[in-house]
């Protein structure tokens, strides 16, 4: 689990090739503590979410930006 994945730790390159940083928050998913491990998931699931509004929120297409919702609001149910 990357445990930090927000748009501020994703660098983007000029010919648009991404490289995710800031690992210190993360972890090993633990195969013996199914709650811990679907803690560390949900923690995720939530950035992941957070990442999809602040894109939709940049994005100047309507369209795009509307799936970027739909998926966040997925993520988070």
């Amino acid at each position: 689990a990357h445990g930090d994945l927000y748009a501020h730790n994703i660098l983007v390159g000029g010919q648009g090739q991404a490289l995710l940083g800031d690992f210190g928050a993360a972890a090993l998913l633990p195969t013996d503590d199914p709650v811990r491990r679907s803690a560390l998931q949900r923690c995720d699931r939530r950035a992941l979410a957070v990442l999809h509004d602040e894109l939709a929120a940049r994005s100047t297409d309507a369209a795009a930006a509307a799936l970027l919702q739909d998926q966040a609001r997925g993520l988070r149910a």
